[in-house]
C-alpha cells in the first residue's frame, strides 16, 4: 500500500513537471484549427498564379492571331477595328498590372507563411510564453484576413480580365 502511494505521488510529480515544459494545450488547439486558413489562402494564391500564367501565355499569342484581322479585315467598320485593337492592348496591360500586384502579395504571403511556421515551431518547442503566443496568434489571424481580402480582389480582377478577353475573342 505504501509503495503504491509512493508510485502515485511520483507519477503525479513527474506529470506536473512535464506539463510545465509544454505550451498551453488550448493555444495549441487554436493554432491547429487556424492552420487550414493558411492552406485555404495558399490554394487561392495558387489559383490566381495558375490563371495569370495561363493568360500570360495565351494573351500575346491570341493578340498576334487576331491583330491582322483587326487591322486588315473589311468586314468590320473602320471605327470598330482600332477600338477592338486598343481594347485588346488595354486588356494585356491590365493583366500585367494584376501580375505586378499579385507578385507583391504573393511575396508578402510567402514571407508571412514562413514566419508563421517558425513561430509555430517555437511554440511547440515551448520557446514562447503563452501571453506573447496568444498575442502573435491574434496578429496572424488579422494578417490572414487582410491577405484573403487582397487575394479575393485579385482573384475577381483576374476572372474579370479573362471574361473580357473571352468576350473580345467572340
Amino acid at each position: 500500500m505504501r509503495n503504491s502511494l509512493i508510485y502515485l505521488i511520483l507519477a503525479s510529480v513527474l506529470l506536473s513537471l512535464s506539463a510545465c515544459g509544454t505550451a498551453d494545450l488550448s493555444l495549441i488547439n487554436q493554432v491547429k484549427r487556424f492552420e487550414p486558413e493558411w492552406t485555404n489562402l495558399a490554394d487561392q494564391v495558387a489559383f490566381v498564379d495558375r490563371n495569370l500564367r495561363a493568360t500570360q501565355r495565351n494573351y500575346h499569342k491570341d493578340f498576334e492571331t487576331v491583330d491582322p484581322f483587326l487591322v486588315n479585315t473589311r468586314l468590320m467598320s473602320q471605327k470598330r477595328m482600332p477600338s477592338m485593337r486598343s481594347q485588346f492592348l488595354n486588356l494585356i496591360s491590365e493583366r500585367d498590372s494584376i501580375q505586378l500586384a499579385f507578385d507583391e502579395q504573393k511575396e508578402y504571403f510567402m514571407g508571412k507563411l514562413y514566419e508563421f511556421n517558425a513561430w509555430e515551431n517555437d511554440l511547440m518547442s515551448n520557446k514562447l510564453n503563452d501571453v506573447e503566443a496568444y498575442e502573435h496568434l491574434g496578429i496572424y489571424r488579422g494578417e490572414v484576413i487582410e491577405m484573403r481580402a487582397g487575394m479575393n480582389e485579385l482573384q475577381d480582377q483576374v476572372i474579370g480580365n479573362i471574361e473580357e478577353h473571352n468576350s473580345i475573342l467572340r
